[in-house]
């Protein structure tokens, strides 16, 4: 795509501190006839209005666009919003006209209460944040201002010019983590800016080209200078840099002009060239390491949403009852509905016609509320998609009342119960709940339903020759399916003879008379689950608990073995 950087003024009603533009107090009018005689503006796909302030030439970029229309071009509008109102906003919707909004500190006051009412335009509209070095936390406290409004698109880029040292960087990549945070709660976001690659080409290409006519380094005061850069020949070496530089990305190509910017400012600051150059680079490799794990998070929901079975949200971290091997850090959280709605509507739009929700904690019946509201939004949502919606729910059960109950069943929620072995076993492992847990069997599970529950059935090494004594009183309970799984991690250690044991256990259970009244089952960990925590999209598909620390090799065994003896 060739573009054109149209700067089709340079008068401005704002001069931020790192702008690289020569801005004036007063200039002719833009005369579009004398302009055309000296750019064919039907050679370029994508055309540019910079400024200074681009909107205050407003009248002339819609003649441009009006001329222009239907010849398959596209338009960006690179402007500080503080001339935007919805009258030409509905012009830039109409006309399919991007608008990039520019987010200096000194105009948010007045910009952010008018911004709040253009989300009517928000599939073309963008905002771009610089991160100076005085002000590394302002961009992330206004985006995600912006993002609970609803506003979808950032850029986000470095100030060029600033001191960035090793303490500066630390603090800018702890920053850049907060908006990693910010696309796990909400997938619709992006963030995208110019790579900085080249840009360290240029700056050491600068560093050898850009001398005065007696070949030594002369200071100046960035651009203000047009005596300077008749003097050291800085136009020939724009044109040149245009000739010499492969630009990745049309960004990249308006971004060249901030490292001679900076190279020239260097000098004035009488500034180490190669300390400078090092910071450039460290600068770049911040910005790298933040998109690339945003790329990465980006491709696997990408591929999630292709393959996905199930979207799994854990309401809370909280829970009723205090389990001896749970790895749950009893939080007092909350998953946010904003977080779940984003999330719903993200794969009702991409994945295929059948969905299912499951709700996890903690004890997701503490946040019932919550439940309900996340069960009516995915319903009205997939039904406008024409896609069948399943729920599920894992609890102990513990906190079921008939309004609970009925709703779950109107909703044909497929309930999974923890329960981990006969009244005593399961009061070791469980809190002393069992006494309260078998009453609510007696008040709201017939036979029927019984045999439509899935119980959750854990065990750890220690309990290996309790399971088939275990398994036989929950199916003498009613119940016939039961998931098994075993308990490890960092409390436990499973070893090789306790697998063998296991076996054997496995073996006594299948000769016994009750192995005909049940299924056993394991999650063999083939199913497309996105965990969705009260932070929002988990990195991988296992939730995000900090004492947590899986045996998956040991796990991959154990499900091998429940496959081989009861899943053939």
């Amino acid at each position: 795509m060739k573009t054109l950087d149209l700067y089709i003024t340079k008068l401005c009603n704002l001069n931020c501190e790192y702008c690289y533009v020569d801005l004036k107090k007063n200039e002719n009018s833009f005369n579009y006839e004398e302009f055309s005689e000296r750019i064919n503006l039907l050679d370029y796909d994508h055309i540019k209005f910079f400024g200074g302030e681009p909107l205050i030439k407003w009248t002339e970029i819609v003649k441009i666009i009006e001329i222009l229309k239907g010849k398959n071009k596209k338009f960006t509008i690179v402007t500080n919003g503080l001339l935007l109102d919805s009258k030409k906003l509905l012009f830039c919707v109409k006309n399919g006209v991007e608008v990039m909004i520019s987010m200096h500190f000194k105009s948010i006051k007045k910009l952010l209460p008018k911004v709040t009412k253009f989300l009517f335009a928000n599939e073309i509209l963008g905002f771009g944040f610089i991160f100076e070095e005085s002000k590394i936390d302002y961009p992330y406290k206004i985006v995600s201002f912006l993002v609970e409004k609803g506003f979808t698109h950032y850029i986000l880029t470095p100030e060029v010019y600033g001191n960035w040292n090793e303490k500066n960087l630390k603090k800018l990549g702890k920053e850049l983590q907060k908006f990693l945070e910010i696309y796990k709660k909400y997938p619709k976001v992006k963030f995208t800016g110019p790579s900085t690659d080249s840009l360290v080409k240029l700056v050491k290409w600068c560093s050898k080209n850009i001398v005065s006519k007696q070949g030594q380094k002369k200071p100046c005061n960035r651009f203000k200078s047009l005596d300077f850069f008749k003097e050291n020949n800085v136009l020939k070496i724009f044109q040149k840099l245009e000739k010499t530089i492969d630009y990745e990305n049309d960004s990249d190509k308006w971004f060249y002009v901030c490292p001679i910017g900076w190279y020239l400012d260097t000098l004035t600051l009488n500034v180490d060239l190669e300390k400078r150059i090092i910071q450039y680079k460290n600068l770049n490799q911040t910005f790298l390491k933040f998109y690339k794990e945003i790329n990465l998070l980006q491709g696997k929901l990408n591929f999630l949403t292709e393959k996905i079975d199930e979207i799994r949200f854990n309401l809370t971290s909280q829970c009723n009852i205090r389990c001896s091997y749970c790895y749950v850090d009893f939080k007092n959280d909350k998953l946010d509905f904003l977080v779940a709605k984003n999330i719903i509507d993200y794969f009702s739009l991409k994945t295929g016609d059948k969905k299912t929700i499951s709700f996890f904690g903690g004890e997701p019946l503490l946040q019932f509320e919550l439940l309900k509201e996340i069960v009516k939004y995915s319903k009205k949502r997939f039904t406008e998609k024409n896609q069948k919606i399943f729920f599920k729910i894992a609890t102990n059960f513990l906190l079921i009342n008939q309004e609970k109950y009925d709703f779950l069943k109107e909703n044909n929620f497929e309930i999974h119960i923890s329960l981990n072995g006969d009244f005593d076993d399961n009061n070791a492992m469980r809190d002393n709940s069992s006494k309260l847990l078998f009453s609510k069997f007696d008040k709201y599970l017939d036979l029927e339903d019984r045999k439509k529950v899935l119980i959750l059935t854990a065990f750890s090494n220690n309990e290996i020759e309790k399971l088939s004594k275990n398994l036989k009183f929950i199916s003498e309970l009613g119940f016939k399916y039961i998931n098994l799984e075993m308990i490890f991690g960092f409390k436990y250690n499973w070893q090789k003879p306790d697998f063998v044991r296991l076996q054997r256990e496995f073996i006594k259970i299948k000769k016994s008379s009750f192995y005909k009244n049940i299924k056993i089952i394991s999650f063999d960990g083939k199913r497309n689950v996105l965990d969705i925590s009260t932070k929002g999209i988990c990195n991988d598909n296992s939730l995000e608990f900090n004492d947590y620390k899986a045996d998956f090799q040991k796990q991959k065994i154990f499900k091998k073995l429940v496959i081989q003896n009861f899943q053939k």
